[in-house]
């Protein structure tokens, strides 16, 4: 939430509703609210990577190792990647969508604010006639992807400084095989 590179917003196509609503004193603390809860929500998620992403360095092959080892500044973000998205995404959807469903404000939770906030905006629309219709009814979906999304883009940021920065290599291992190269 307090990382600007990984902060999660709403859903892109909802921004001309955010901006109006913003406008009203008060409802920028919904906004606001929504936007902590989302990003609450994939915090709660991201522990969920780290029995995923054990079980897939643990299954790299010789030929997967050195492929990573000889690769781009990425190329083991890229085989993680690769080989979790599917079980990240089945580990985080449904512990997002219980943050979501946590009441934040009275009997309100995250999901149920924008998802009534999204159905009364594109009623008002007359169903996208006076303008466009938002698609997205739901966070957890969005708030799943985009959590992966900062996940990987971490991991690509720690690997790149563990190949280039020497006091990134922090254990023997690390020392070893990027030593080496």
């Amino acid at each position: 939430y307090k990382d600007d590179l990984v902060k999660i917003l709403l859903p892109p196509e909802a921004s001309k509703l955010v901006d109006n609503i913003s406008k009203v004193p008060g409802l920028d603390l919904l906004v606001d609210e929504a936007v902590k809860s989302i990003n609450r929500a994939a915090e709660d998620a991201a522990v969920e990577a780290k029995p995923i992403f054990v079980d897939a360095v643990t299954n790299i092959t010789i030929t997967d190792g050195l492929s990573i080892l000889n690769g781009a500044d990425d190329a083991a973000t890229s085989y993680l990647e690769t080989n979790t998205s599917t079980q990240l995404t089945d580990a985080f959807s449904p512990k997002i969508g219980v943050s979501l469903n946590k009441k934040i404000i009275g009997n309100v939770s995250a999901e149920s604010a924008y998802s009534s906030l999204i159905s009364t905006y594109n009623q008002a629309s007359l169903g996208g006639i006076l303008f466009a219709k938002i698609e997205t009814n739901t966070l957890a979906a969005h708030t799943t992807k985009k959590a992966l999304d900062g996940l990987f883009l971490k991991v690509a940021g720690e690997e790149f400084k563990i190949r280039n920065d020497l006091t990134h290599r922090v254990n023997d291992i690390l020392k070893k095989v990027f030593g080496e190269q």
